[in-house]
């Protein structure tokens, strides 16, 4: 049996928003986040300083829904719905190390 694959959804102002973002279980600690969690993007823009907080997006999650798995080719995903907003000044430290 495959681990689930985890996928990222926004919430926007016209609904949700797949932007093909997902990880595997062992990127997200071997933990499925639940509501209430934040995820840090791992990623900053081009040229971005890491140090800085703003620079970072933190995903709060704020639904979680279970696919099982429907085919032999897909497994089963766990679809997290996120509001993304970039990093605040008191995070800096856990942000950017």
């Amino acid at each position: 049996m495959s681990e689930p694959y985890i996928v990222i959804y926004h919430e926007t102002e016209r609904g949700f928003e797949y932007d093909r973002e997902g990880y595997d279980l062992p990127e997200l600690a071997g933990t499925i986040p639940v509501i209430g969690d934040y995820i840090v993007n791992p990623g900053v823009a081009r040229g971005a300083d890491r140090m800085l907080a703003e620079n970072h997006t933190v995903y709060e999650v704020v639904r979680r829904y279970f696919k099982p798995r429907t085919s032999p080719n897909y497994g089963a995903r766990v679809v997290l719905v996120v509001k993304a907003r970039s990093g605040a000044e008191e995070e800096a430290d856990l942000l950017s190390r």
